[in-house]
C-alpha cells in the first residue's frame, strides 16, 4: 500500500526480496523436559527490498506491459504478456 501510494510498482515480490530482522524468542522447558519456544512477534520488523525491476508511474495509470521477474512468482496478468 505504501510504495503505491508513492506511484511505485515494485515488479519483483517474491521471497527472497523480503528482510525480517532478527526475531527474539523465549525458549521454555516444560515439566516433561520438552523445549518450547515463543517468538517475540511485536519485535519483528519486515521490509520489501530489491527495487531494481521497480516501475514509477505517472498519474493514477498503473498499466504496465512490463514482463519481467523470476518465472515461479509471476501473476496470470504478467504470464499473458499483455497489459495489467
Amino acid at each position: 500500500e505504501y510504495i503505491h501510494s508513492k506511484n511505485v510498482c515494485h515488479m519483483d515480490i517474491s521471497c527472497e526480496n523480503w528482510l525480517i530482522n532478527d526475531v527474539p524468542v523465549e525458549v521454555q522447558v516444560t515439566s516433561d523436559g520438552a523445549n518450547r519456544v515463543r517468538f517475540c512477534c511485536e519485535k519483528i520488523q519486515v521490509k520489501l527490498c530489491d527495487f531494481g525491476l521497480a516501475e514509477k508511474f505517472n498519474g493514477d495509470s498503473f498499466e504496465s506491459s512490463k514482463y519481467c521477474g523470476k518465472p515461479n512468482y509471476k501473476s496470470p496478468e504478467c504470464e499473458m504478456k499483455d497489459k495489467y
